[in-house]
């Protein structure tokens, strides 16, 4: 499966999903340069992807709490590793790495009109 920048897993009012963000950035987007690649389970994502996207950058799981789910990985052996934690079926999201003193965490969920933001935290 390709990655999207929706999670594939999520359907209409089923899951929510959140990303986090630098927040100088302000909470309605991604700052320049960043890139999140969203997979329906963590072994959709490709030798190639794993080898090209830029490191170091987070694999987490689409829908995380305190943390939870989410691993650091400063090149390729690392991702490899952190994709072998996840269960089949978890949403993931790839995430380039941002520099950044303060992060919101906004939160998502995918309703029959498009994106519904559910919480922004900080």
């Amino acid at each position: 499966m390709s990655a999207k920048m929706c999670c594939p897993g999520i359907r209409s009012g089923r899951y929510a999903s959140s990303i986090s963000v630098p927040a100088s950035t302000g909470y309605d987007r991604m700052p320049p340069g960043s890139e999140t690649l969203c997979f329906g389970q963590a072994s959709d994502i490709s030798d190639q992807q794993i080898e090209t996207f830029p490191h170091p950058c987070y694999l987490k799981a689409a829908v995380s709490v305190s943390g939870v789910g989410i691993y650091r990985c400063g090149d390729a052996t690392a991702l490899r590793t952190a994709i072998g934690r996840f269960e089949p079926g978890v949403p993931v999201q790839l995430q380039q790495a941002v520099t950044s003193d303060h992060f919101l965490n906004l939160q998502y969920q995918v309703t029959a009109d498009g994106l519904e933001r559910l919480a922004v935290t900080e």
